[in-house]
């Protein structure tokens, strides 16, 4: 077995984790929200079943249950945060705090020890260090909040959209706003169905013009078994509308090894099957809207 100092030196570097807000920033910009799935697999091991955890989502896990969260950017000024997570696969979660000084130092001896820049205060809050991605990194938000989008996002892939229909909510009007479409999948609305409470708002107060649905682990009579992707072939005359008449952005925004491949997939036969074209044609035209601007994606 080889020495501890030797593992170190040719272990890689722990990556940083990227999170998208999933409220806007210019609501309150000393506050926010961002949602994540709690990682846990489990294995066989020697005799006995191994559970093996996410290093930063179960971190951010422990914290939102432990105590409140806050997050430390120096040299600015702490920002308070709730945390959304799927731990019990219900919508947000946040963290709450009760102050005592048992609790205070529980919390000190827990998160004190894992990094120096981790911090708690005497109130039971927890500091931890965050940076921001630089602006030219940040592709991936509305240009014009009022203007016709489709957004697609599975799980916490929902995320980012959550933070979308509030600027679009808050921004003045300047002239008729378009069309906005969000399909959002998940297993099953009664485990992991997250902000629902604030997508039905949305859609009640004419934010969202239409909110669609996909669960995968439902019974098969259920109106919205499937993944975004069926649903997505239940609209395709809208879609395509949309997307060539109506000059529309679309948002892609969860796992890159599936669910962004079936997207991209169902696009392209989707703009076949409609305009009458060849696939060869539907791939370049599905390009241009990546070249455009108009087709983005925010996947992992």
């Amino acid at each position: 077995h080889p020495s501890l100092g030797h593992l170190l030196t040719v272990l890689p570097r722990s990556k940083p984790r990227y999170y998208s807000l999933c409220s806007d920033p210019q609501r309150n910009p000393k506050e926010f929200e961002f949602a994540f799935t709690v990682v846990r697999n489990r294995r066989e091991g020697e005799g006995e079943e191994e559970l093996r955890v996410g290093v930063c989502t179960s971190f951010l896990s422990d914290i939102s249950h432990r105590g409140s969260l806050q997050l430390a950017s120096p040299p600015t000024s702490p920002m308070p945060v709730s945390t959304s997570t799927q731990v019990t696969g219900t919508a947000a979660l946040t963290a709450s705090k009760e102050n005592t000084v048992a609790r205070e130092n529980s919390l000190r001896s827990y998160f004190g020890g894992i990094n120096e820049r981790v911090s708690v205060d005497d109130s039971g809050d927890v500091y931890i260090p965050i940076f921001v991605r630089s602006p030219s990194l940040q592709k991936f938000h509305m240009s014009e909040p009022l203007a016709s989008v489709i957004m697609i996002g599975p799980g916490t892939g929902v995320a980012p959209f959550r933070g979308f229909l509030q600027q679009r909510e808050s921004a003045p009007l300047g002239g008729v706003p378009g069309e906005s479409w969000l399909f959002y999948g998940c297993r099953d609305p009664q485990l992991d169905f997250l902000f629902k409470d604030d997508f039905e708002a949305f859609q009640s107060k004419g934010t969202l013009t239409k909110f669609v649905t996909a669960f995968s682990r439902v019974a098969d009579d259920h109106p919205s078994k499937g993944y975004v992707q069926d649903k997505m072939r239940e609209y395709a005359s809208d879609l395509i509308s949309l997307m060539v008449q109506g000059n529309a952005s679309c948002f892609v925004c969860g796992d890159a090894k599936g669910m962004a491949k079936d997207v991209n997939n169902t696009w392209i036969s989707l703009l076949s099957q409609e305009l009458h074209i060849t696939e060869e044609d539907a791939i370049a035209m599905k390009s241009e809207w990546v070249t455009s601007g108009r087709y983005r994606v925010d996947v992992w």
